[in-house]
């Protein structure tokens, strides 16, 4: 082979090597931007993240410090209904205890009552006594109200109460 064109392929084989590393090099460019912004990018989403996760902690000691509130408000709730319900129960049992003497009052002058006037008030007093015995009842169940049915269970027990008053005053009104 001539050296001239020896020479030349050498040149030609050095081009080639030149622009392998050329080609090579901006390869290794674009390969160092793209690990660079998939590490911008990680350290953009964990601190994202890491804002996310203070946020979810605060919300967290939020909510735990209204739940604990909650749980005070409840037990001073329960201790208000509870006061409530001892107060009512006492005025309830007085005015009971009022209505039964009044029956215990009425049943002996109809013991001493001529014939006739006992048989008209025997189913009164009959009446007065199975409405005792549901006011009893109605206490029972105002024991076990809680604060969605008590004011159902007070409602029944006020009407058991003033039927119970009602029969007495009837009974009453029978005898001389």
């Amino acid at each position: 082979m001539r050296p001239s064109a020896l020479l030349l392929l050498l040149c030609l084989g050095c081009d080639n090597a030149s622009e392998e590393r050329v080609k090579l090099a901006e390869q290794q460019k674009q390969a160092e931007q793209r690990v660079a912004k998939a590490e911008r990018e990680a350290r953009e989403e964990i601190a994202r993240l890491k804002t996310e996760l203070g946020e979810m902690k605060a919300k967290l000691e939020e909510a735990t410090k209204k739940q604990a509130g909650l749980a005070e408000d409840q037990k001073q709730l329960e201790a208000a209904l509870a006061k409530a319900k001892k107060a009512y129960k006492a005025l309830v049992k007085s005015e009971l205890e009022s209505l039964n003497k009044e029956a215990k009052e009425l049943a002996a002058k109809t013991a001493k009552a001529p014939a006739k006037t006992k048989q008209a008030t025997s189913k009164a007093m009959k009446d007065i006594s199975a409405k005792q015995k549901q006011v009893a009842t109605g206490l029972a169940e105002f024991d076990g109200a809680t604060v969605e049915t008590l004011d159902t269970v007070k409602a029944k027990l006020d009407k058991e109460l003033g039927a119970l008053r009602a029969s007495i005053k009837s009974a009453k009104a029978k005898l001389p």
